[in-house]
C-alpha cells in the first residue's frame, strides 16, 4: 500500500477527494497507477518478449502534518497478569526477516486510504527508529465531533510514539459531519465506523509490524465513545481503552439505557472527565448533542463498566488536590478500571493537575495506564512496551 499523498499535499483538498487516477490498459489488462499513464503492448502476431523488470519505486517521503479543511462546528468545543510482550515470528530460509515482508517506509507522518466500499483516508505516524525488524504496539486516537485526523495528532501522542515505540494511528470520521456512530448519537447513521476502524487494521498490518496484541484505542468526547465502544465491537482486539469527556451510556425521554458494546472479555479502561463539562455532563442529565436524551453521568457510567469487568462495586478515591482519582479493584482477569476527574470543562486538558512535581500531559498519563507505571502499579490487559522503564 501507497499513500494516497503526503500529509502536506492534501492540505487543500477536500475529503471527498476520488481514489482514482487508474487506466485499464486494455492490451495487457494491467491495472498501473504512475505519473507516466500506462504502458499497452503494439499488436503482433506473435509472444512480445517480456520487459525488464523496473527498479522499484522509492518509499514516500513523511511531511509534516497540515491543517485540515475546515469542519463544522461541534457540539461541544473545538492492570492484568503479566504476559509476555509478543515475539518476533522466527526467521527461516522459507520465511523473509519481518523488515522484507514489509513496505521500506520511513520514520514520520502519512496519510492512507483505505481499500474497499467508500473511499476513508486516516492518518500514521511511524516512530522514529522503525525499520521492520520488530513488532510494535498501535495507539488509535480518535478525533472529537467536528475534528479531524489533524486535530487528534495535537494531542500530542506522535510525540510520546517516538520516545516509546508504537504506531499512532488517526482515523477521520466522514464528513461533513465528522461525527462517530456507536448507537448513542442522534439521527440516522451514515457510517459504520466499526467496520472502517476493522478494515483499517487489517491494511495497516499488512503495511507495518504490527503487535496484534496490544492494539489500544484513545478518544476524545464522541471519538471517547467510539473507542470505548470499539472494545465490545472489535472482541479480542482492543488491548484497552482512554477516554476524555466522552459518554458511555445515555437514557432517552423515557428512561431506556443505551450503552456502548459490552466487551465479551475484561478490557482495561481510563476515563478522564471534567466535572464543569457541558456537552457529556459529569454529574449526568441533558446534553446540548444528544437530541433531547440524557448522558449518564460518568460515575454511572464507570460504574457500569466495572460492573461488566467484575470489579468490587465500590472503588477506592485518591485525591491529588482537585483531582479525583476512583479506582476499581479486583477485577476479573486482573483488569484496571478507573475515573479520573478534575475541575475541567469539556476540552482535551494541555496538563491533568495532579499533586507531582510536572502535572502530566493527559497524552503521558494515558500512556502510564498503558504501561502500568506511575501511578498505576496494576497493569492492564497486556503490558504497553516491555521495552518501556518507569521513570
Amino acid at each position: 500500500m501507497t499513500p494516497v499523498a503526503r500529509i502536506g499535499e492534501l492540505a487543500g483538498v477536500k475529503a471527498g477527494v476520488s481514489a482514482g487516477h487508474r487506466r485499464v490498459c486494455l492490451g495487457a489488462l494491467i491495472l498501473a497507477i504512475a505519473a507516466a499513464g500506462c504502458e499497452t503492448a503494439p499488436p503482433s502476431t506473435s509472444p512480445a518478449p517480456l520487459p525488464p523488470p523496473k527498479a522499484p519505486a522509492p518509499p514516500a517521503q513523511p511531511v509534516p502534518l497540515a491543517p485540515a479543511p475546515a469542519a463544522p462546528p461541534p457540539g461541544g468545543p473545538p492492570g492484568a497478569p503479566a504476559h509476555p510482550a509478543a515475539p518476533s515470528p522466527p526467521s527461516s530460509p522459507s520465511s523473509p526477516p519481518p523488515a522484507a515482508r514489509y513496505p521500506q517506509i520511513k520514520p514520520g507522518d502519512y496519510r492512507y486510504a483505505t481499500a474497499g466500499g467508500a473511499t476513508r483516508y486516516y492518518g500514521l505516524h511511524v516512530p522514529t527508529g522503525y525499520d521492520g525488524t520488530r513488532a510494535l504496539p498501535v495507539v488509535i486516537v480518535l478525533h472529537g465531533r467536528g475534528g479531524s485526523a489533524v486535530t487528534a495528532n495535537t494531542f500530542g501522542f506522535s510525540e510520546n510514539a517516538d520516545r516509546d515505540g508504537f504506531f499512532a494511528v488517526y482515523p477521520e470520521a466522514v464528513p461533513p459531519a465528522r461525527m462517530w456512530f456507536t448507537g448513542l448519537e442522534v439521527g440516522p447513521h451514515s457510517a459504520d465506523d466499526v467496520a472502517y476502524v476493522r478494515q483499517l487494521l487489517a491494511e495497516l498490518s499488512d503495511l507495518v509490524y504490527v503487535d496484534p496484541r496490544r492494539i489500544y484505542a484513545v478518544g476524545y468526547s464522541n471519538g471517547g465513545t467510539l473507542a470505548a465502544h470499539l472494545a465490545g465491537a472489535l472482541p479480542g482486539r482492543i488491548a484497552a481503552v482512554a477516554t476524555v469527556d466522552a459518554n458511555i451510556a445515555i437514557r432517552d425521554r423515557k428512561g431506556v439505557l443505551t450503552t456502548v458494546a459490552k466487551p465479551a472479555q475484561p478490557v482495561s479502561a481510563l476515563f478522564i472527565h471534567g466535572r464543569l463539562d457541558h456537552a457529556s455532563p459529569y454529574a449526568g442529565g441533558p446534553s446540548p448533542v444528544l437530541g433531547g436524551n440524557n448522558a449518564v453521568g460518568a460515575r454511572d457510567g464507570v460504574s457500569w463498566w466495572a460492573e461488566a469487568m467484575g470489579c468490587n462495586a465500590t472503588p477506592k478515591s485518591v485525591r491529588h488536590g482537585e483531582t479525583e482519582r476512583l479506582v476499581y479493584a479486583d477485577c476479573r482477569d486482573n483488569v484496571t478500571v478507573q475515573l479520573t476527574s478534575y475541575g475541567g470543562g469539556h476540552d482535551w486538558p494541555k496538563t491533568l493537575p495532579l499533586d507531582t512535581a510536572q502535572a502530566p500531559r493527559p497524552a503521558d498519563y494515558i500512556l502510564d495506564f498503558f504501561s502500568g507505571t506511575g501511578d498505576f502499579k496494576r497493569r492492564p490487559t497486556l503490558p504497553f512496551n516491555a521495552a518501556r522503564r518507569e521513570p
